[in-house]
């Protein structure tokens, strides 16, 4: 009966000394006590089994308190808390059970590994229109990772990538995920940012042989250009220039570069016409005094004319005729315009020539 007797009472000082103490996520999901964490500055909760009438004195044994780690009850009797860890690393949280005769348990111990976020960088190219940006997440430091993009909206999900090409403007976000700790990184953003390309027009001009025309490259929008010319084989390269003259026919193109955003336009190309100058000659009739001479002007190809005259100082303007007459010896001058071109020709010359009459002497009787 003695020995019954001590090992009731061994029993029951055995039973008071007991903790239990149980892993959050063993015990009970909805309160989880994780080992490994990630540093998001959001609380961690931990428990052990509530155990009536006793009481619980929670500590982490490494690091400092308020710099490393806060911890924090959440029950009356401590059996729950949380801590809001600060710094990463291996920490140690031990709990002590004192039930209601003031005997406490062996302390019960957890090793929790607090890891940092990663962290991630986006770049944000600028390309122009038409060709395609690297998009590329950088993240912070060596490690494996998974990758989670956010992109415009009609640009198609490049999946699990670091990086990917677009040809669409907009923002691009990634989260990005250590495989080995499975912490996840702020959310970090790039632009792609495309700029137009430039578009320009070169004029056409037509002139007539001998008169310079000048060549202009108009862009579609105000800026600051360069321009590269491809000009007829004859023709010296103009250089930087907006604008030249030239005598010579033929195609002129230009490309031009925005000098802000470095894109340059398609190849714009106008063409210059050079019109051949008419040609004219005038006759020099030959008449006897009182009869009239033929004046007239013929050009070197059919077409429509105009006429301008220079007579003598007596005679009347003809005005604009091809041919008129005149009783008058001089030189008669004419410049025809072809109406189609408006090019006019040099100057032709004809010379009237008038015989003087015939005086005869009176007749004598001999």
């Amino acid at each position: 009966m003695k020995t019954s007797k001590h090992f009731l009472q061994w029993l029951t000082v055995a039973l008071l000394l007991t903790v239990n103490l149980t892993a959050v996520k063993a015990v009970d999901p909805s309160i989880p006590g994780d080992y490994s964490v990630c540093l998001t500055g959001i609380s961690e909760p931990y428990r052990v089994t509530d155990v009536a009438s006793s009481t619980f004195t929670w500590s982490i044994l490494s690091g400092v308190s308020g710099t490393d780690w806060t911890l924090t009850s959440t029950s009356s009797n401590n059996n729950t808390i949380k801590v809001l860890w600060k710094t990463p690393g291996t920490y140690t949280l031990q709990v002590i059970e004192t039930n209601s005769n003031s005997c406490s348990g062996g302390p019960m111990t957890i090793q929790v590994t607090v890891n940092a976020l990663p962290t991630v960088t986006v770049n944000s190219p600028t390309v122009c229109a038409g060709t395609a940006a690297t998009i590329t997440a950088t993240p912070g430091a060596v490690g494996t990772y998974n990758y989670v993009w956010t992109v415009p909206a009609t640009v198609t999900d490049p999946g699990n990538v670091a990086n990917f090409t677009s040809t669409v403007a907009g923002t691009y976000s990634v989260v990005i995920t250590n495989t080995a700790t499975t912490c996840s990184s702020a959310s970090a953003s790039g632009t792609v940012t495309v700029n137009p390309l430039p578009t320009v027009t070169v004029n056409s001009p037509t002139v007539c042989a001998g008169t310079a025309a000048t060549i202009t490259a108009t862009p579609g929008a105000v800026g600051t250009y360069n321009y590269v010319w491809t000009v007829p084989p004859t023709v010296t390269d103009p250089g930087n220039v907006a604008n030249f003259t030239s005598t010579v026919a033929g195609t002129y193109s230009v490309v031009i570069t925005n000098t802000a955003t470095t894109c340059f336009s398609a190849s714009a190309s106008g063409t210059v016409t050079v019109n051949p100058l008419p040609t004219v000659t005038v006759n020099s009739p030959t008449v006897c005094a009182g009869t009239s001479a033929t004046i007239t002007a013929t050009p070197g190809a059919v077409g429509t004319y105009t006429y301008v005259w220079t007579v003598p100082a007596t005679v009347t303007d003809p005005g604009n005729v091809a041919s008129f007459t005149s009783t008058l010896a001089g030189t008669y001058s004419v410049v025809i315009t072809n109406t189609a071109t408006t090019c006019s020709s040099a100057s032709a010359s004809g010379t009237v020539t008038i015989y003087a009459p015939v005086n005869t002497s009176p007749i004598y009787h001999n």
